[in-house]
């Protein structure tokens, strides 16, 4: 009974020529999946955003060059999430949350009337 995380970089927008280069990229689709079986029963929580990237000088990679594990690092890199020192930690912490939810609710959200 463990959360399994998968992240996936969806799409990227990319500059067509910038400081001399081609293609460079400054914003990437992102998002992070989480699945957790429990009883024959797979529960999946997402969490989809973008992240702008900024470039930098001397550190280039042609875009027929990049790999998604890469482009993930960036986004890891680059993520800001307030009063958070590790952004990919706390949406993972917060996937695992609402998929407890699911499968272990503390809260009900409709009621029968009682009559």
């Amino acid at each position: 009974m463990s959360v399994e995380f998968e992240w996936k970089i969806v799409s990227m927008e990319s500059y067509k020529t910038l400081h001399g280069k081609s293609d460079v990229i400054f914003k990437v689709r992102w998002n992070c999946e989480a699945t957790e079986t429990i009883d024959n029963h797979t529960y999946r929580q997402s969490f989809n955003s973008s992240q702008r990237i900024a470039y930098v000088e001397g550190d280039f990679t042609n875009f027929s060059e990049l790999t998604e594990s890469q482009v993930l690092e960036w986004v890891f890199s680059n993520l800001k999430i307030p009063k958070e020192s590790n952004p990919k930690e706390s949406i993972e912490n917060q996937l695992r949350e609402k998929i407890k939810e699911k499968y272990k609710p503390t809260s009900t959200n409709s009621l029968q009337l009682p009559w």
